[in-house]
Parts: C-alpha cells; structure tokens; sequence
C-alpha cells in the first residue's frame, strides 16, 4: 500500500464534532511538502464524533454513592486449632493478630474508607455454635444487630467469638453471602451500594450453591471480593472469584 498522508488532532478538536458539525483534516506527505503548490494529499472528513467518558468508583462515591460493608470470616474446622501456632486462627501472643485479623486489617481498613455509617456487618461461619454446626452467624453475638463498630470493632467481635464457637465442618460459603445479600437489599435504595468481603482458607463444599447465589448477586448492587489467607487450595475461590462464573450457569 502507497502512503497518502497523516495528520494530527487533539481532543477538544474532535469534540467540536459532537454537534454533528463536520470536520476536516488535511493529509500531509512529508515527501511532497516542498513541492511547489502542494496543499495536500487528501482530507479525513469526520462526519460525527460521540465521546463516552468512563465512570470510576470515586466518581460515585463523590456524586453521593454510600457504601457498606459486609464481613464474612472462614471459622471452620480446616482452619485448625486456635490454640495451635499451626493455625490460621492462632493469636499470636507478641503482635496479637494472626491471619485473618491481618487480612481484616488490610482489605477492611481501605474498604471502610468508603462506608458512610462505619457500621460493618460481621458474620462468621463454620462454627459450632451452642453445639450446632451454623454456616452464617454475627460475630457479636447479637443476631439482630450483626453489625460492629469500624474495623477495631469488627476484630474485637471475632476474637470473642473465637473463645466461644468450636471450629467445625464443612465449608459453606453459600448462606452466609445470601445474608448478606438479603441484608443488602432490605436496606438498599439507590445511592447504595454493598461490599462483601469474604475471608477464607480455601476449599468450598457447596460449589455450585454459592455460585448460583453469586450469579443472582450480579443483578444487584453489590460486589463480592474473596480473599483467601494459609497455604490451602484456594482453585474453587479462583473459579468463583471468575468473571465466567456469571456465564458458566
């Protein structure tokens, strides 16, 4: 293919097309610019122009948008022993965090910045709670008022609860999400908008319940972000946490 030419534009020069005004731009050959006589090699004749401007999460939030926040901790059996230093759950007696707290910390603590009230709803599952195995309690204790004060107060509710529930099994993450769902959407309106943070060690029982839960969740408005902690097998989390998850129905 013969070159013809380029040429050169900016941004505010195409906007003025938006208005369906018709634009030109000369086609200039650096070979033939010396000729004598020489105007062009061509023109690009741009009939319409339409500019679409991405919207970003910070352009909601600063347009009003208000988030909540939703916890979700892993406090099954696989976890093991509290009070082994194997565990994930093990409080270690220097820095007095282990890995769940830190993974609370350090997603929580950005994903509050955004939370309108400060109010977090903190739920567990996994646990043996007054001797029956639940895969969706409130880490403080008040099934009615599951929510806990920022990120301090979220941790303090789950090392309590850590001293009263026995770690059991298996690993459900399908009712503790549709909770917080249904949590969501009771209190939802428009200018809303929900954050589930699920933390776990990895491996899910009920695969194909949470994902079913998970593709009804993409309707609304709310995001899931799953986060695993340990050395454990964490391929399911990484099929869940798939944008095909919506499509593989």
């Amino acid at each position: 293919h013969d070159f013809i030419g380029d040429c050169n534009t900016t941004m505010d020069e195409l906007a003025q097309g938006e208005d369906f005004q018709i634009l030109q731009f000369d086609l200039i050959n650096p070979k033939k610019v010396e000729r004598k006589g020489y105007h062009n090699s061509g023109q690009i004749v741009v009939k319409s122009v339409k500019i679409e401007q991405d919207t970003t999460f910070l352009d909601y939030v600063r347009g009003g948008l208000k988030i909540n926040l939703s916890v979700a901790v892993d406090m099954t059996g696989s976890n093991g022993d509290p009070d082994s230093p194997q565990s994930l759950h093990y409080i270690h007696p220097r820095t007095g965090e282990n890995a769940y707290t830190t993974a609370i910390r350090t997603v929580g603590e950005i994903l509050q910045d955004y939370d309108y009230d400060k109010k977090i709803m903190g739920m567990g599952f996994g646990s043996k709670v007054g001797g029956v195995v639940s895969h969706c309690f409130p880490l403080n204790g008040h099934a009615r008022n599951p929510y806990c004060k920022g990120v301090e107060g979220l941790v303090s509710s789950y090392m309590d609860t850590l001293n009263k529930v026995t770690l059991a099994e298996p690993t459900c993450y399908s009712q503790v999400l549709q909770y917080a769902a249904n949590d969501a959407m009771r209190s939802s309106n428009d200018v809303e908008y929900t954050v589930i943070l699920l933390i776990t060690d990895g491996g899910v029982t009920d695969f194909q319940e949470t994902k079913q839960v998970l593709i009804k969740m993409s309707k609304q408005p709310i995001s899931v972000v799953l986060v695993g902690v340990g050395e454990g097998d964490m391929g399911a989390l990484v099929q869940l946490d798939s944008d095909r998850v919506v499509g593989d129905k």
